[in-house]
């Protein structure tokens, strides 16, 4: 045998699974816990492995059959654990903690309940929906879709201002493949490590500072968003919906409402007790951006803050915000 067979794709367990994706930093933190608080959505696991398996078959270390049987069974494992109330995630303070779910008492007590093809006929009975945070996995939505048809992905957006900020703020300029805490996969070139959304400039990257590495993979980040949706089929555009962090965090009720109804799904009496635990609806104030460039726009080059000015304008246009360069005049 040349080379060894791939891996043999199974049936799922369930076919309803949703991904909540976008970059680091966009405010899924706000937006998974909320939405996995509607009627039948299980409360969002945050699995690495789940978001890796994707990016192993992008760098071509896996081939397309492997990946998709792999993130099958991956994703599956995890749906069943959940469904029988085995390794839940109990750190209070974590965004993913079950104690912030307004379903915790019934995940805890599945662990009295049945296990094995009773728990999950059971599950798949009562319409559950498996959940996952996933970060940078749009862009493999191929295999995605691949591994389970029936998937539908809510994209998370936010200002690039702020998330360039974040970024930068989180050091993640020089973080990536250096910190061990960080779980990222990243690709080794020539014996330094460079994300895998930056390989495209990878001797610029190698060479550049902290905040400039931050904007340009934000910009390489968005991009490569942009093509993925446009590559979807019309089947699989109607299973992507988006939401700005922005609209979540000032009138999340109206887009709860909507969010259900693209789940085929309802609000709880109790979502005002989420909507509480999330210090939402809340004000945010477009000054704070204005502070946030110019905190760094001395830092950044010139070409580059050209760039973030053109998609921060179309990201205002799009989701209907106040400009933060109003005056045409922040460089």
């Amino acid at each position: 045998m040349d080379r060894p067979p791939a891996l043999y794709f199974p049936e799922t367990l369930t076919e309803n699974c949703l991904l909540f994706d976008g970059l680091t930093r966009v405010g899924k933190g706000l937006v998974a816990p909320l939405v996995s608080d509607l009627l039948r959505v299980e409360y969002a696991q945050i699995v690495t492995v789940v978001e890796h398996i994707p990016v192993l078959w992008r760098l071509g270390l896996l081939d397309g059959q492997s990946a998709a049987a792999f993130l099958r069974i991956t994703v599956d494992g995890f749906t069943y654990e959940q469904a029988v109330g085995r390794n839940l995630n109990t750190r209070f303070s974590d965004i993913s903690s079950i104690y912030r779910s307004l379903s915790a008492k019934e995940l805890l007590d599945r662990a009295l309940g049945d296990e094995g093809k009773a728990a999950i006929d059971r599950f798949n009975a009562d319409g559950r929906i498996s959940s996952f945070v996933t970060h940078f996995n749009l862009p493999m939505a191929e295999l995605w879709f691949k591994a389970f048809p029936k998937l539908r992905i809510l994209l998370t957006v936010r200002h690039p201002v702020d998330v360039i900020y974040s970024w930068h703020g989180r050091g993640w300029g020089e973080r990536w493949g250096k910190d061990p805490l960080g779980f990222s996969l990243v690709p080794d070139v020539n014996g330094e490590p460079v994300p895998w959304f930056a390989l495209e400039f990878a001797e610029e990257y190698q060479r550049d500072t902290a905040i400039n590495r931050d904007v340009k993979c934000v910009l390489a980040l968005n991009q490569m968003y942009d093509e993925a949706l446009r590559s979807l089929d019309d089947k699989q555009k109607k299973r992507v919906e988006i939401v700005s962090f922005e609209r979540m965090a000032t009138a999340p009720m109206s887009e709860l409402e909507r969010l259900a109804a693209w789940l085929g799904t309802t609000l709880r009496p109790e979502m005002p007790v989420a909507m509480a635990r999330e210090r939402v609806p809340r004000k945010l104030n477009i000054e704070d951006r204005r502070l946030k460039f110019a905190t760094m726009k001395k830092e950044i080059d010139e070409d580059l803050l050209e760039r973030l000015l053109s998609i921060s304008r179309d990201y205002e246009s799009r989701w209907e915000l106040e400009s933060f360069d109003s005056t045409g005049d922040t460089i």
